[in-house]
Formats: structure tokens, sequence, C-alpha cells
């Protein structure tokens, strides 16, 4: 199990994120939600440790996260760097090189795989700045999956895709938690997160204002997962009032 411990961070006396609790177990597929600034990039970037919180931890199976744990996780964030004169299959190479530290002639069979399953196996060999934004992000994607982590973490990556895209990008976010890994993803398309996400945490403001399976969202008092997140943030609102 990947778990943040009452994670809290400040900057400039702002409070970014405090007390953040979050549980991401083999299988699922969290959905992190929450209206902009609530801080959802931050604590993907904490998770990642590339901010250092003030308080809290991160943990993997019960032990502090380091540098060499933290190889089980994988981050794709909202806008994802290439060299765009090279072709998907010379990024490929070379970002496992840079792994591996040596000269890799073929890619591994799970990477081709990988690539199969993402539909963006045919169009490996033509230059980066040809392709669309799906496929970059598809590219992505399957970059953080080089090394084979445990626990996926996506940045808005349903972000100005087309629906095929969408489409293929859910399938395989499945397919890959039913393999046993898990799966953190941010979006504020709250729809294609209620076909998607086993379980939802609602960031409000730099802390947890809800958590909950998916049909905790979806059924009683909300007809949907919008009508849930439009009810309790304005509940939080008032409360703040």
């Amino acid at each position: 199990m990947l778990h943040v411990d009452q994670v809290s961070l400040e900057f400039l006396n702002r409070k970014i994120l405090e007390a953040v609790e979050l549980r991401l177990s083999p299988g699922q597929i969290v959905g992190l939600v929450g209206p902009n600034g609530a801080g959802k990039t931050t604590l993907m970037r904490v998770i990642m440790g590339l901010i250092s919180p003030q308080r809290g931890y991160v943990y993997i199976s019960g032990t502090p996260v380091d540098r060499q744990s933290r190889v089980q996780i994988a981050y794709v964030p909202d806008e994802a760097f290439f060299y765009d004169d090279l072709s998907g299959s010379e990024f490929l190479h070379f970002t496992l090189e840079l792994i591996y530290h040596h000269r890799v002639k073929q890619l591994p069979k799970e990477i081709a795989s990988l690539a199969q399953q993402l539909r963006i196996e045919e169009v490996l060999d033509q230059r980066i700045y040809s392709y669309s934004l799906g496929t970059k992000r598809k590219l992505a994607i399957l970059l953080a999956l080089v090394k084979q982590p445990k626990y996926l973490i996506l940045d808005e990556p349903f972000n100005g895709l087309d629906p095929e895209s969408v489409r293929h990008i859910k399938k395989f976010l499945r397919i890959f938690a039913g393999s046993g890994c898990g799966v953190l993803v941010s979006t504020h398309q709250l729809d294609l997160m209620e076909t998607l996400a086993t379980h939802v945490t609602l960031l409000h403001q730099g802390h947890v204002v809800a958590v909950g399976d998916m049909a905790s969202y979806v059924s009683g008092n909300y007809t949907s997962l919008e009508s849930a997140f439009l009810s309790i943030i304005d509940r939080e609102v008032k409360a703040e009032a």
C-alpha cells in the first residue's frame, strides 16, 4: 500500500496541504478531485519527492519512501517533456539507456506489449513533433512504465484529449490496475472519473474533505460524482464563511 500520512506543507504562511491522508492499494484506481488550487498537483509532487513537506511522511508497505523504494512509483505530469526531434522509439531507447546505463538495441518485450495496449506501436518510428496530444500523453504513460512500477500517478491525463484517446487510456489504466498495481489520477472531468475510479479522495483548500469508494458518491443523497462534489464543496465554503 502507498500511504500518505498526515502530510502538511506551508509556503509564505499559507497552508498548501494540511494533515493530508491518502491510501492507494494494489488494484485500486483512486481519483483525486478538487477545485483549482486545492493542492492536487502539489500532493503528487510530495509523493514523488519533488517537494519536501514540513510534516508527515509517505510510506510504501509501512516503510518511509526513500530514493530506492520510490522507483516503485511512476509519475506522469500534466505536461511531459520530450525531445520532439526524436522518434518515439528513439526517445524510449534514450530513456532506457539512462536507466540501465548501457546501450539498448531492442525494446524489451514488456515495453512493446505496453505500446500495443496503448495503441501507439505504429507511430513509434515517427518524430514526436508530429504526434497529437493524445499520442504524446500515451507515450508519457509508456515512458513512466519502463521500470515496471507498482504505482502509477497521473496529473490531469485527460486534458485536451479526443474521446478515442480517452477511451484507450481508461481501458489501459483498468488493465494496469487489474494486474495488481495502484493508480492515482487527478482530473477536473468528474464524468470520466465516475466511470474509471474505484475510490475518490476530495481535496479542498489543502485538506481532505471526503474519502470513499465510488458507490458512496453515486448513491443515497447524491445522483452522481458531480453532484456529490458540488454539495460537499458548497458545505465546506459555507462552513468557512
